[in-house]
């Protein structure tokens, strides 16, 4: 099989850049805390002089079920191959390495971080970040439809926002507090174990004669199915809405 090389001068904007960060770490075998910290190839080898990592490698990345290959060579050369090639010639990325130092061990008070639970604990983040979004949506959007009612919104659908009422993460709920006239609260139930859950709650509150509202969102303090109940209303304009046990207010 033909092999097109892409030196450094390329760009990589088609290859997973995260494969190839996989392929550096695993050589220099990061899972340790008694392992080479040199990048170079030629740096790594045990003491008859064997290249212990020349050879062709697989990186299962941690975000899919993808395999990234990898080639180390006798010269100290990296090179990825493009798991995206499906037809000859393939496509390999020369990935420049430097030595850096002899020293087997790495820097002291170094983290070692689990790539795998680095990257959940990323896509946790993104699907919470879905809740706030729209938590902070429906509020807002309870916010004008009170202005334009005198009263909230009691359907998703009356508000306008496009949020559906339920996503693969979340179901998204509008829950009435009494005649609806100066109180409401938003929820989002997370539908996975990993993710925490949401309630947003919107008060009118009186200023100067004149009525206006204020919005807050509370946090699940740990991962839960359960919404936090309706936070307390604050007593004034100047006041914070408190969020109940087992929940915190997330700052704007």
């Amino acid at each position: 099989m033909n092999h097109t090389v892409f030196k450094q001068r390329y760009k990589l904007a088609n290859l997973p850049i995260l494969s190839i960060l996989l392929g550096l770490m695993t050589v220099s075998g990061c899972n340790s805390t008694n392992t080479p910290s040199a990048s170079s190839l030629s740096a790594i080898q045990d003491k008859s002089g064997t290249d212990r990592w020349v050879g062709q490698w697989q990186v299962n990345n941690p975000s899919s079920s993808q395999a990234v290959k990898f080639v180390l060579t006798p010269e100290g050369k990296l090179f990825i191959l493009s798991p995206e090639t499906s037809s000859e010639p393939s496509v390999a990325y020369e990935i420049p390495v430097q030595k850096l130092s002899d020293s087997p061990t790495l820097p002291p008070k170094t983290k070692i971080v689990d790539i795998k639970e680095a990257f959940n604990n990323q896509a946790t983040k993104a699907k919470q970040s879905e809740g706030k979004t729209y938590i902070g949506a429906m509020n807002r959007a309870q916010q004008a439809y009170y202005l334009e009612n005198n009263k909230f919104g009691t359907t998703i659908a009356q508000l306008g926002v496009g949020i559906k009422p339920e996503t693969e993460s979340y179901n998204y709920q509008i829950v009435p507090q009494g005649n609806g006239t100066q109180s409401v609260m938003n929820t989002a139930k997370a539908k996975r174990p990993e993710l925490n859950s949401y309630t947003g709650a919107v008060f009118v509150i009186e200023n100067n004669g004149e009525n206006i509202t204020r919005a807050a969102i509370c946090e699940t303090d740990k991962p839960s199915s359960t919404p936090p109940a309706m936070p307390t209303p604050p007593k004034d304009t100047s006041g914070e809405i408190q969020c109940p046990a087992g929940s915190h207010l997330l700052q704007r």
